[in-house]
């Protein structure tokens, strides 16, 4: 079952990270701990991922966490291990846990964060909003959000409220977001353009984290 487990998760990753994941013995030999503990106990177990903030942490790695869960609770009915799906919920929180050593070969790629400032609740405004919120590389900000953006997009009619929060204020941004300016007029072709814009900030800011990290 861990052999079929690590498969799973290194399906996750490219070729280099693949042999980096699976060549590391602390973790696999954890792993196995792991798995034998819940097969020959049957049941739940206080472990160290029950004190903490473990949980909120499983939420940066969902592709990940996803991986896992599904090698489990696809386990056949017929198996000796499906004894494994019942205890899924607390399986992945302990596994999780001994894959600290290698979690950053799975960082999910941070998203673009996007702030926006445009005047009133036309239908168009609603589209953009609808349109952004479904790309997985784009995170809408809150009005109320601390988030610093990467990126504003904002109409003319609200270019003095943007300037203000750019320059003026204990709540100047550093570094200074991308502005794109959008207009009530813009058609079809405007939207692919914007979203061809924004792709092309998403890669740059995935370049520039990836950068940070090899340093």
């Amino acid at each position: 079952m861990v052999h079929r487990l690590r498969q799973c998760i290194a399906d996750l990753l490219n070729a280099r990270d693949q042999n980096i994941f699976l060549a590391n013995q602390v973790v696999a030999t954890n792993m196995f701990k792991v798995m034998l503990n819940y097969y020959v106990l049957g049941r739940t177990f206080v472990k160290a991922a029950d004190f903490g903030d473990t949980q909120e942490q499983m939420q940066h790695y969902q592709p990940l966490m996803t991986a896992i869960h599904q090698c489990i609770t696809t386990i056949p009915k017929d198996a000796p291990e499906h004894i494994f799906t019942r205890l899924v919920d607390d399986i992945e929180l302990a596994l999780f846990t001994t894959l600290t050593p290698v979690l950053p070969l799975f960082k999910t790629i941070e998203p673009l964060n996007i702030r926006l400032e445009l005047e009133g609740e036309s239908f168009l405004n609603k589209d953009i909003v609808g349109f952004l919120n479904s790309f997985a590389v784009i995170n809408v900000l809150p009005q109320d959000s601390s988030v610093a953006p990467d990126v504003i997009l904002c109409s003319i009619d609200n270019y003095d409220k943007v300037y203000n929060l750019l320059h003026l204020g204990a709540g100047k941004l550093d570094p200074e977001p991308t502005i794109i300016h959008w207009s009530n007029q813009s058609e079809d072709t405007t939207l692919l353009n914007l979203l061809g814009r924004i792709n092309e900030l998403a890669n740059a800011k995935a370049a520039r984290l990836a950068h940070r990290t090899d340093e």
